[in-house]
């Protein structure tokens, strides 16, 4: 949008030369010349503004597909503001050149209009980039509830699918992100138990026993504690760690003798002797 054109002023200032005097001419003609530079830097304040403006629109707009009822009230209000701005932007276009044509004598007064009149844009349009950022904070709250892995056994799943398939770093991950997201699920000893299996899997098994001893120790009544055994005292045999190996043999056969790892836990106690 540009608000002055050199050339009109030039006409004015053309037709005037005949009508006063030659100091006349030139205080007027200085005055013309002053209201033109003082125009011109508000046409590049006023440009700046067009630009918020339009980002503000386009953010809005891209905005509209995410909204429920109540945000799309406050966008169609933010919408009537945006309207309200670009009318006022148009007030101040038509008023600069009328100022002109009517003298110098209007200097002082278009000026002050003018400078009022944008410092009310500047506001109105801090107050809708506000209004923006807010709205956007609230889309993404909407969006992060909507997030299926925010469903503690969908993420659950995600994880353990992602172990199946032999992608052990990514299940890492998401297990991880599990516990963090669910300490108090009753998944979470299972987590924690295909979070050993993840390192176990990559022979990392000082991690993997990290892993196993949570599951043994915080969640004692879980029906992964006689597989974590296992695999702790498997992951002890792996180390080296076969005085290890043989306490953790020992305990599954003593305290959970009837379960499935019992089998594989006299096994392995048969190899260490």
């Amino acid at each position: 949008m540009k608000i002055l054109k050199f050339f009109p002023i030039i006409i004015i200032i053309a037709f005037l030369t005949s009508c006063v005097s030659d100091e006349q001419f030139i205080r007027l003609q200085n005055n013309v010349y002053a209201l033109n530079s003082y125009y011109n830097k508000q046409n590049k304040k006023i440009e700046k503004i067009e630009k918020r403006l339009k980002k503000v629109e386009k953010d809005l707009s891209s905005y509209k597909k995410s909204l429920n009822a109540e945000l799309k009230l406050k966008l169609n209000a933010m919408e009537l503001e945006i309207k309200s701005v670009q009318n006022q932007l148009n007030d101040i276009t038509n008023t600069i050149p009328k100022a002109i044509k009517q003298g110098s004598t209007q200097e002082n007064m278009a000026e002050e209009v003018t400078q009022e009149a944008i410092k009310d844009i500047f506001d109105k349009l801090n107050s809708l980039e506000y209004e923006l950022n807010s709205l956007k904070n609230q889309i993404a709250s909407i969006k992060q509830e909507a997030n299926p892995e925010n469903n503690e056994k969908t993420l659950y799943n995600s994880a353990y699918s992602l172990f199946t398939l032999g992608k052990y770093a990514e299940a890492e991950q998401k297990f991880k992100e599990f516990i963090k997201k669910f300490p108090d699920s009753k998944l979470i000893p299972n987590a924690y138990y295909w979070l050993g299996e993840t390192y176990f899997k990559r022979k990392m098994y000082e991690k993997a026993i990290i892993n196993y001893d949570e599951v043994i120790n915080k969640y004692p009544k879980s029906d992964k504690v006689p597989a974590a055994l296992l695999k702790e005292g498997i992951s002890f045999m792996r180390i080296g760690e076969y005085d290890g190996a043989r306490i953790i043999f020992k305990k599954i056969l003593s305290d959970y003798p009837k379960s499935p790892q019992a089998k594989y836990a006299k096994i392995y106690l048969q190899k260490l002797k």
